[in-house]
């Protein structure tokens, strides 16, 4: 999903190899972030990342492409976010590149 007023965050559910499940944010560069994902997985991995479907959105056109997983490798730093009265760990995106 993007956040903010121009949309220039990117937060995203990220699971670890324990499946462990994460929100990891991208506070630069998310457009590029979106160019890298076509240029590597093709515009469906768009799909699984922003999860749009319908017939008002050409990216998701099944509910496989909808959940596609993507692999890739992620260099992040932790943070504790706090909304409310509650404190949760976030991740935020350095890096990436492909497994492989």
């Amino acid at each position: 999903m993007r956040l903010g007023k121009q949309g220039n965050v990117g937060k995203y559910q990220v699971t670890d190899e324990m499946e462990r499940r994460y929100d990891l944010l991208c506070f630069k560069e998310v457009d590029c972030f979106d160019d890298f994902l076509k240029k590597h997985f093709g515009e469906s991995a768009l799909c699984a990342l922003y999860g749009r479907r319908g017939a008002s959105s050409p990216l998701c056109k099944t509910k496989e492409q909808e959940e596609k997983v993507l692999e890739i490798a992620i260099a992040y730093y932790p943070q504790v976010n706090e909304w409310g009265n509650q404190q949760s760990l976030q991740l935020v995106m350095e890096d990436y590149k492909v497994i492989g």
